[in-house]
């Protein structure tokens, strides 16, 4: 579980990092568009540009800047197919100071990097943040039940194979067990926390197992699996990578 809160932390933090520069791209352009002079331009050509993904198209305008320079620049925004034609007229925003670092005033061009980024990085973040909101929960719940939970001896019933539940292309499995509340006398189900191996060979139907459950809330509950304390148990890091426990004294938990 460690490992994983490392790679979704990770994830998280290049998702906000993202998220935090692509909103400062976005200020920067508004701020440009504000300040910028405005002139009349023409494309003059499309310069195409390759990578492994093909062939895209910049528009290379020429525009008079106020001072009666002449000024020729290649848009940073490139598309295929092209956003512009060859002499489309298009409005220029520049700065007197930069006038080769011209832009042509479309949305496209001034924004499509930065919503791009944004994208993304909420993306990368919500990856991040809600799965590893949910383990850092569990985890403290778990913690919780070790220490102040009711324990429940229960008879193994079913385990489950989870097939139509996968993560890197992994399903768990699931153990389910029935014990009785001796707050209420009645019969209740409990079921394990996700298992990424098969346990079949360390646990079977009709064995005892101990559930650990929280003194108000009987939904809120832990099952106590110590065979995957054992030595060379493949354990699953919560992102779908198999790893062997070398460590005997650490929960598989914690």
């Amino acid at each position: 579980m460690k490992q994983g809160f490392w790679v979704l932390g990770l994830f998280g933090i290049i998702g906000v990092a993202a998220t935090v520069g692509s909103i400062f791209v976005f200020v920067n352009q508004k701020q440009f568009v504000a300040e910028a002079l405005r002139a009349p331009g023409v494309v003059i050509d499309l310069i195409e540009q390759r990578d492994d993904d093909g062939s895209t198209y910049a528009p290379e305008v020429a525009y008079t800047t106020a001072a009666g320079e002449n000024i020729t620049f290649i848009s940073g925004t490139s598309a295929n197919p092209a956003a512009f034609s060859r002499n489309e007229q298009v409005e220029v925003l520049y700065r007197a100071e930069e006038p080769e670092q011209a832009k042509i005033n479309a949305f496209s061009t001034l924004y499509t990097f930065p919503l791009i980024m944004g994208g993304m990085g909420m993306i990368f973040a919500l990856v991040g943040i809600i799965p590893g909101s949910i383990m850092l929960r569990r985890k403290k719940q778990i913690e919780y039940l070790k220490q102040f939970g009711m324990r429940i001896s229960s008879t193994v019933t079913q385990i489950e194979y989870r097939k139509n539940y996968k993560v890197n292309n992994q399903s768990p499995y699931r153990i389910w067990a029935e014990g009785t509340d001796p707050r209420s006398g009645s019969v209740t189900t409990f079921k394990s926390d996700n298992i990424w191996f098969n346990p079949e060979q360390y646990i079977h139907t009709g064995d005892i197992v101990d559930v650990l459950v929280h003194p108000q809330k009987i939904h809120l509950h832990y099952m106590e699996t110590p065979f995957l304390d054992q030595t060379n148990i493949p354990q699953h890091n919560t992102l779908g990578v198999f790893k062997k426990n070398s460590d005997t004294s650490r929960s598989p938990f914690s």
